[in-house]
């Protein structure tokens, strides 16, 4: 058997120099193909009946029963694998002429897989032998026959970018248990193709940027990074990216893997700073990756020591953008993720680190949204936090009592600019005697003593700009005098 495939492939072999004619290429192509047929139809193949070799097809009858049952949950008759062969000679035999073809133009010296691959993309065929949808009682009329095999099976022709026909059925997975219907050595033939999506050198490529940006150098993680947001190369490996990041934010999320995560997010803020790629057919990908850093319960095993908060931070303004370049009317990015973080709001059950999330990323979509969702909810996170903060027993370090601090602060913090024209003078006082801090502590309770201060605070530093701003106009205006 080797002896035989090695004078096979001896044959597929034509030097650079020799120069075969057109005549002579058909006639090599013919003998290839018969050559093969005549190794898998006589080798080691036992003699009874029902195994014996459709010579169009190639493969036995065995074999050709074994896909047709795997499909449709029946067999067919000798004439529909006859018809079968016949088309499936000929489609092969296209397919090496255009492999062929493909081989002599890039001047190789052998025949190779990679060649057979380029001539089925350039083809627009696919090479899994059966997609049947079809009634096996209507098989004796001939034009019937006709008309499934024009509907049913891939079309093969000469034209690149060639449309593929609608399936009826999707091609249900073969599994290795079906693999013992066929003849032994004729699996090999029954398998699909599988093609490298990347070059060798795109391969390289990948693994060693990927390595750089995850490694313990600070300095080739800056080069990488570099490249990912102005080399226009990075298109080619763009899908494989994507799918880095989408498993490796699940993965390091699961593991509180705090540095891998901070490492990734900046990957991705610098794919969007790439003005040669585009991003929108793998946001299916990337997007909820950085949406979980958001809203993850734990992302770092040492909370009280690492800088997660301002990782949360990072990870929703990516979100923002994200929003503001590939929102649109049919993809709504906007809404979904938007009811995401108010869910992670309302739920009772969610944890303090996830609402604090949510807080920051309403609070990247503006004042306007902020004050619509989050501050009617105030009042609610209050009561949440209130327990966190008063209970004695918690130490300082401790991530529920953190995130409940850092929840207060940032609801004071993006309240204050929208709060502090409310009630800015006493003529915008509701009734005589108002006061204003007693108002903010009973409609939001435990964090409208820090929602007052902040709207204080916020007032006396407008009074200090416009105290110096008028300094500096009259300064101006006297040495222009």
């Amino acid at each position: 058997m080797e002896e035989k495939l090695k004078n096979f492939f001896a044959s597929t072999v034509w030097n650079a120099s020799s120069n075969v004619q057109k005549h002579d290429r058909e006639f090599r192509i013919n003998r290839c193909i018969k050559t093969v047929a005549n190794i898998l139809r006589y080798e080691g193949l036992p003699p009874p009946e029902e195994t014996k070799k459709n010579f169009a097809a190639t493969l036995s009858d065995q074999s050709m029963n074994a896909i047709a049952e795997t499909y449709l949950g029946t067999t067919l008759n000798k004439r529909a694998l006859q018809m079968l062969g016949d088309i499936l000679r000929s489609n092969v035999n296209k397919l090496m002429v255009e492999a062929v073809k493909y081989c002599r133009h890039t001047r190789a010296t052998q025949l190779t897989v990679e060649h057979l691959q380029q001539a089925q993309i350039e083809m627009g065929c696919n090479l899994y032998m059966l997609h049947i949808d079809f009634d096996c009682e209507e098989i004796e009329d001939r034009n019937i026959v006709k008309m499934w095999m024009e509907e049913c099976l891939l079309p093969m022709g000469n034209q690149v970018g060639l449309s593929m026909p609608i399936i009826k059925l999707p091609k249900p997975m073969l599994l290795k248990s079906d693999w013992k219907r066929w003849n032994r050595k004729e699996i090999v033939m029954l398998q699909s193709i599988s093609r490298y999506p990347l070059s060798r050198g795109q391969q390289k490529f990948y693994v060693e940027t990927t390595e750089k940006l995850v490694g313990v150098s600070e300095e080739d993680r800056l080069a990488a990074l570099k490249i990912m947001s102005l080399d226009p190369a990075v298109h080619h490996v763009l899908s494989q990216l994507a799918i880095f990041i989408s498993e490796g934010i699940r993965v390091n999320i699961k593991e509180n893997n705090f540095i891998i995560l901070t490492h990734l997010l900046r990957l991705v803020d610098g794919l969007m700073r790439n003005r040669y790629i585009n991003l929108k057919p793998y946001l299916h990908l990337i997007l909820p990756g950085v949406l979980s850093c958001v809203v993850a319960n734990q992302i770092s095993a040492f909370p009280s020591v690492e800088d997660h908060w301002a990782t949360r931070e990072f990870a929703a303004s990516l979100t923002m953008n994200f929003i503001l370049h590939f929102d649109s009317d049919e993809q709504s990015i906007e809404k979904k993720v938007l009811k995401i973080y108010l869910n992670g709001l309302e739920k009772p059950m969610s944890s303090l680190t996830t609402i604090y999330g949510c807080i920051v990323g309403i609070s990247k979509f503006g004042k306007c949204v902020f004050y619509k969702y989050v501050t009617p909810r105030i009042a609610f996170i209050s009561d949440r936090i209130e327990s966190f903060l008063h209970d004695e027993s918690l130490e300082k370090s401790d991530l529920r009592r953190m995130a409940a601090n850092q929840i207060r602060l940032r609801i004071a913090m993006e309240c204050a600019p929208i709060l502090k024209y409310q009630f800015a003078t006493r003529a915008d006082y509701p009734e005589v005697g108002f006061n204003e801090r007693l108002y903010y502590e009973e409609k939001y309770k435990y964090v409208g003593k820090s929602i007052y201060q902040a709207v204080i605070f916020s007032r006396m530093q407008d009074d200090v700009c416009d105290l110096v701003r008028a300094e500096v106009l009259e300064k101006n205006y006297s040495i222009q005098n």
